[in-house]
């Protein structure tokens, strides 16, 4: 395995502004976390609460036309205020920028040159800078036209006069900021192991801030921009991981005393205490399920109602808010709980406006303990300095409740108040958020791999004992280790274990999946293919000249597994089977239904008894078709459970599969796909056989399916996107089957071969396991689709498009009688994700992008030949 094939984890430590000198893992090793409000600025309640009000305003509007809202009751945006700050490096040369950490917002945006109204100066004792994207040599400006512009879960991006992505956010004060996207590398130290980092880049994309108004302006506060947690796509969580280049997980621990601190890493934080329940599904915050709130052990009369998005915007956990809201429903009844506790030791008062507590006798241990109790039976304890603010003491103590009535809405805001002292894990892969107490001050253990195992940790203790000197040492030789390992030696699996080289039998290693397969495994791996197919035409260029590195590692045998006697020896002689044979194109289900299921049912029962009777590793590989019918599709069309994911999210261990009527052959593929999955994995429970099985969710790339009448039959009908590829290479409209209103997700092919070589490196997670290989973050309608590749066909050929770029024809009169669809295929990426972690990177623009390259320079001359020639009389 090579070294960057985990994805480590990336450190952010949190220090205090007065001792910012203090660093965990060396000089360049972490990004550190301040804190914005410094620890000698003491902050009375009323100010705490509109520190959190300006905040607020993002959390509680959705964005409407580019341009966000807020109500002018002294709300904003967490851009303009927050608690803490990293850095983060951008740009080439890298460049460092203070950047507020926002679990709200989406995006990370910094100032840039052409900025009107930025400040020049902070009163945080930083240097403000400036993102110029005319000095980074790999800066680009992303377009109106890129997918990019418009993949926002939170914001919708506009468009410029001058064809530029851009955005623009409006605050109820008055504020604002408004920018352009650029496409550039963040620079950051991935850390493998306790002693061991790698320098890492990434293409990231970000927000260039070219204005700036209202409180935006005021150099109180001012950092130079948004650090975004969110969500969605274009999140720096979301980003990276999609990159492969950090777990989809992220976790901080707050120090609770006056100086602050603590530690956020884009990892796991490791508790065996720690407690975890869901994410409400579907929201653009880190929504929870509150249940119930105790004081004293007494569950208090409030119904659970007002805790949901059913009945408001329910209960979000943000450490962007100082203190915590509760509905007027469940305020009262929570302050008159603790009045009766505590009623006998002080008396209730009002200071600043907020219910407080003179307390005569006793200290703050006079408080009853709270607790909350969360979906999934998972409880946050809070002690009373958890709750409690002491603003003033003469004789006796004047101890504030910390939770805040929040009259105009229905939410219930959990803020750094209860988080602090506790490690917190945002898990987006397992959607859950957990927490556990304990002391920040100390060492933690985080996870170094996708996958959150126990045994991949790094001590921060030990980042410390390292020292930068021995640090930067080991991180030199690691690129040493990297340059042997694209050699094919000194690989290691996911579990540090080397990777031993092995033979492999591929069936259909002449096909599209087959030929980059063979690819990587030649290119990057020391494995040895025998490589099975009745053509080789993908795969000349590996077979041809003998003199390439790789010769002697692959030998093509041309067999057709029907009717072949070789075909166990074949067998016998490898370590692996992967069996990528099939008929696998939508338009012979109808027309060719006995030869499709023979090819995926019949001629397939060879293959996995021979591996299962000779004790070898098979990895089969099925469609994303098993799966049928969503349950959303049998609803009514504007039914809003057809919108709800647990109707339409595919998932490997749990969505049933639903197939049309007999009559219906377009199901004979995928009934024979599921028959053939259910006796590999008989075969696996009842004779032990080693098996993965890989479900296929729309791979995408150049060699993909052939062009009718260039390298395949003239009458065929290829796939969709071959299909669309032919259209455009003809200049003929593309043919939208049923108004191309079904929607599906697609993948690069690079991407999911990088899955199955994960599969075939690491057998103890692979095994057993049925995988979804796809990426939904490149979900679209077929039409959505043909439009996409419409536009980037016209860049890529500098060929117009035509008039009428797309027609709808029933899908009786393109595929025949006897054909039928799902509405959607979206996958669960959640065990993949957990066995390998594994993401996918491409977005589906650049998939297209390359892969429509590839059409029109192999493609495009041969057809205006072929187009050419007089027709025969």
């Amino acid at each position: 395995m090579a070294v960057d094939s985990p994805a480590g984890v990336i450190i952010i430590a949190t220090v205090l502004l007065h001792a910012a000198t203090t660093l965990v893992c060396g000089s360049d090793a972490v990004l550190k976390l301040e804190r914005l409000i410094p620890p000698n600025h003491e902050l009375g309640l009323t100010e705490l609460r509109a520190f959190d009000s300006a905040r607020h305003g993002r959390l509680l509007q959705s964005p409407v036309g580019g341009v966000v809202n807020f109500p002018v009751d002294g709300a904003s945006d967490p851009f303009l205020v927050g608690l803490y700050y990293t850095k983060v490096k951008l740009g080439t040369p890298p460049r460092e920028f203070n950047v507020q950490i926002d679990t709200g917002s989406d995006v990370l945006w910094v100032s840039c040159t052409s900025c009107n109204g930025c400040p020049k100066t902070s009163e945080l004792q930083i240097q403000l800078s400036f993102f110029d994207p005319g000095v980074s040599s790999s800066a680009s400006l992303v377009s109106c036209s890129d997918r990019r512009c418009y993949s926002n879960f939170q914001t919708e991006s506009g468009c410029s006069p001058n064809n530029l992505c851009s955005y623009s956010f409006k605050y109820g004060d008055g504020s604002g900021t408004s920018g352009f996207y650029i496409s550039d590398f963040m620079s950051f130290d991935t850390v493998i192991t306790s002693t061991l980092a790698i320098n890492s880049s990434a293409p990231f994309v970000f927000g260039c801030s070219n204005l700036q108004t209202g409180d935006l302006q005021r150099p109180r506060r001012a950092v130079d921009g948004i650090f975004g947690l969110g969500q969605g796509s274009l999140s720096v969580i979301s980003q990276l991981a999609v990159q492969g280049l950090a777990p989809r997980v992220f976790s901080h621990c707050l120090k609770g005393d006056k100086s602050g601190g603590g530690i956020m890493v884009l990892g796991q934080i490791k508790r065996p205490d720690t407690v975890y329940t869901p994410l409400v599904p579907s929201q653009p915050h880190y929504n929870v399920n509150l249940q119930s709130i105790a004081v004293n052990g007494q569950i208090l009369p409030i119904d659970p109602s007002v805790f949901t998005i059913a009945t408001g915007d329910g209960t979000i956990i943000d450490t962007g808010t100082t203190l915590a809201y509760l509905p007027d429903e469940a305020y009262s009844p929570f302050i008159q709980a603790i009045a009766n506790a505590v009623s006998q030791y002080g008396r209730p008062i009002t200071y600043e406006s907020y219910q407080c507590f003179e307390i005569t006798a006793g200290d703050v241990d006079v408080f009853p303990e709270v607790s909350l109790s969360f979906a999934g039976g998972a409880s946050m304890v809070l002690r009373p300095r958890a709750y409690l603010q002491i603003f003033s003491s003469s004789g006796s103590s004047i101890w504030c409740i910390g939770f805040q009535r929040m009259s105009h809405r229905r939410i219930t805001i959990l803020g750094d108040l209860v988080l602090k002292d506790k490690v917190v894990v945002y898990d987006l892969v397992r959607q859950r958020i957990g927490w556990a107490e304990y002391d920040c001050s100390l060492e933690v253990n985080v996870s170094a791999s996708r996958g959150g195992r126990s045994k991949d940790v790094i001590n921060t203790g030990q980042w410390r004992e390292s020292g930068s000197e021995s640090f930067n040492r080991k991180r030199s030789r690691v690129f040493t280790d990297t340059t042997k390992m694209a050699n094919g030696a000194g690989r290691l699996d996911l579990d540090g274990k080397p990777i031993k080289p092995i033979t492999i039998c591929m069936i259909g290693a002449g096909g599209f999946i087959g030929s980059h397969l063979c690819e990587k495994l030649m290119t990057e791996t020391p494995h040895k293919v025998l490589a099975l197919d009745v053509y080789n035409d993908k795969i000349k260029h590996l077979l041809e000249p003998d003199t390439v590195q790789w010769a002697g590692r692959i030998q093509f045998h041309r067999i057709n597994i029907k009717h072949d006697s070789r075909l166990e020896g074949l067998i016998k002689m490898a370590d692996l089977t992967i069996n990528l044979a099939a008929i696998c194109t939508p338009a012979d289900y109808n027309t060719r239904p006995l030869d499709t299921i023979y090819s995926n049912f019949i001629d397939a029962l060879p293959v996995v008894k021979y591996c299962s009777e000779n004790n070898k590793r098979l990895i089969h590989f099925s469609t994303c078709e098993v799966y049928g019918k969503t349950i959303g599709s049998f609803l009514p069309k504007d039914h809003p459970l057809r919108q709800d994911p647990e109707f339409y999210v595919l998932k490997e261990d749990i969505s049933p599969c639903i197939f049309g009527s007999i009559e219906k052959q377009r199901w004979s593929y995928a009934c024979a796909k599921q028959l053939i999955e259910r006796l590999v994995y008989a075969e696996g429970a009842e004779n032990g056989l080693e098996f993965t099985i890989v479900r296929p969710f729309n791979w995408i790339g150049p060699r993909m399916d052939f062009i009718p009448g260039i390298d395949g039959p003239s009458e065929g009908v290829p796939r969709v996107l071959a299909c669309f590829s032919n259209n455009l290479l003809r200049r003929e409209p593309l043919k939208l089957v049923d108004g191309g209103e079904s929607q599906r997700t697609f993948i690069y092919i690079k991407d999911a071969i990088e899955a199955v070589l994960l599969m075939i490196e690491n057998p103890e997670r692979a095994n057993g396991h049925i995988f979804n290989v796809g990426n939904p973050n490149n979900e679209v309608t077929v039409r959505q689709l043909a439009e996409m590749m419409t536009e980037v066909y016209a860049k890529v050929s500098g060929e117009t498009a035509i008039e009428s770029p797309t027609i709808d024809v029933s899908s009786k009169e393109f595929y025949g009688e006897g054909y039928d669809d799902s509405d959607k295929r979206i996958p669960d990426m959640t065990i993949i994700n957990r066995q390998l972690g594994w993401n996918p990177k491409t977005s589906l623009w650049d998939l297209l992008e390359s892969t429509l390259t590839y059409q029109h320079t192999t493609y495009a001359e041969a057809i205006k030949k072929a187009t050419s020639k007089p027709v025969a009389s």
